[in-house]
């Protein structure tokens, strides 16, 4: 019995928390907030083994292929290059505005398994400003700009705009 009132008390403790932080506005919700703290810990830690366990078991395409690479070319120039950047292309100066920033494409190229940036561009991030673009693309699309964002840590400017055909 003294179990069983312990754990309500846990998670009466819990609630009460958790509807001070709700109602209280000691939270900030401002879009570039002051400093990181522990929520932003926790939530870049939640966001990335979230897209771990989901992108688990996705079979990756050859990325090799250049008609995808090209593909995906077409559909990063159009979408992606704003906010991730290219060779010889900064972000666009609104994502500095943004938390959390953007990862910047030789981060993702360099350090996101295929599965994962494959996941992302296809489901998004949740209050992150990343769209989800399985609405408006296929899957050969996003593989497409996934076998671009492997190649691009690599790239000199001038083959990105050759690619982009600027």
């Amino acid at each position: 019995m003294r179990v069983a009132g312990t754990l309500i008390v846990i998670v009466l403790l819990i609630a009460a928390l958790y509807f001070f932080v709700v109602y209280s506005g000691v939270y900030s919700v401002a879009a570039h907030p002051e400093g990181g703290g522990f929520l932003a810990w926790t939530l870049d830690k939640t966001s990335d083994h979230s897209v771990e366990r989901h992108a688990a078991g996705i079979k990756v395409p050859n990325l090799d292929d250049p008609a995808l690479i090209a593909a995906g070319a077409e559909e990063y120039h159009e979408a992606c290059v704003q906010c991730h950047g290219a060779p010889g292309k900064d972000p666009e100066k609104f994502t500095q505005g943004m938390d959390p920033s953007p990862p910047h494409y030789d981060e993702i190229g360099k350090e996101l398994p295929p599965a994962n940036i494959f996941w992302v561009a296809k489901n998004g991030i949740q209050m992150t400003g990343m769209p989800a673009f399985r609405v408006t693309e296929s899957d050969h699309t996003l593989w497409g700009v996934v076998a671009l964002m492997k190649k691009l840590p690599a790239m000199s400017p001038a083959d990105y705009e050759k690619l982009t055909k600027e």
